[in-house]
């Protein structure tokens, strides 16, 4: 994880900006064939982004180059969406929208609602950390449950090969620690599903609200913005390529599972009925 000094990032606030990140954003699609290369995260310029929020900065961390470009919409306004650059011909609406380049975000509902209703911006090839974690997390679970029940199995089946007449007459000593746990009702955890839920409800907290200075939202209207505070906001999304690695490997049901809850989380940012005050950034 970088620490908090180290951020390299370039803050965008002219066309000649917007198209020198575009050329370099271009060149790491073409060179990248692993994970994704593009995380994006949008930033409100009150505390709630969505049919009446209003959008201060657009963050989008260049894994390859470790690298974050600070893209300020309030100063340059929403056009800077649809701005072309003459080299590459990409807008960041076209990358947004184009199904072969695969975008990164944590919890998409209130950016991709934003995107939608400010800027008329349909997101394709969208990935969602949360939900891929609590895929991740229900495969883990099941796994370790699955082996759980086996090796009980087979100390049972153990049992009664030696013992057949103690594992029957209601003398077989003290209980395993198994069975005691399970008398008196104490769950028994799996130490690698208890460290990744706490690994997991770690960075949902982090991730989900990164920190404002005394809880005020003003800090993204104020510009030029305090290097300080950009350094602080920007922390998640450089770690999000560390998530992508522990969360994406998922078995081919949760991963089934996770492509449908995408699907239905995107479809529902977009309707009339969604509330981003339920799910402020």
């Amino acid at each position: 994880m970088p620490a908090p000094g180290k951020i390299n990032y370039c803050i965008v606030t002219t066309n000649h900006g917007l198209d020198r990140m575009l050329i370099e954003i271009h060149k790491q699609l073409e060179l990248t064939r692993g994970p994704p290369a593009l995380y994006f995260r949008l930033h409100g310029a009150c505390s709630t982004l969505g049919w009446r929020g209003l959008i201060s900065i657009l963050t989008i961390y260049v894994a390859p180059i470790k690298k974050v470009y600070i893209v300020d919409v309030l100063s340059m306004c929403i056009g800077c969406f649809n701005f072309k650059s003459p080299t590459t011909k990409h807008s960041i609406k076209m990358i947004l929208e184009s199904p072969l380049f695969p975008k990164v975000f944590f919890d998409l509902r209130n950016d991709s609602n934003t995107l939608f209703i400010t800027c008329g911006i349909e997101m394709n090839a969208a990935h969602d950390l949360q939900l891929m974690g609590r895929a991740r997390y229900m495969a883990i679970s099941e796994s370790a449950a699955t082996q759980s029940s086996d090796e009980n199995i087979k100390e049972s089946s153990d049992s009664i090969t030696a013992e057949p007449n103690k594992a029957f007459s209601g003398s077989a000593g003290k209980p395993s620690p198994g069975e005691s746990n399970k008398k008196n009702n104490v769950p028994i955890i799996n130490p690698e599903v208890a460290k990744f839920r706490a690994l997991y409800q770690t960075q949902e907290r982090t991730q989900a609200a990164p920190p404002i200075p005394n809880g005020n939202a003003d800090y993204f209207l104020q510009r030029p913005l305090r290097q300080g505070f950009v350094r602080q906001f920007l922390q998640p999304i450089v770690c999000r390529p560390q998530l992508w690695e522990m969360y994406y490997d998922l078995p081919a049901y949760y991963l089934e599972c996770y492509t449908v809850w995408l699907g239905a989380r995107i479809e529902w940012s977009r309707s009339p009925e969604y509330d981003p005050r339920r799910n402020a950034c």
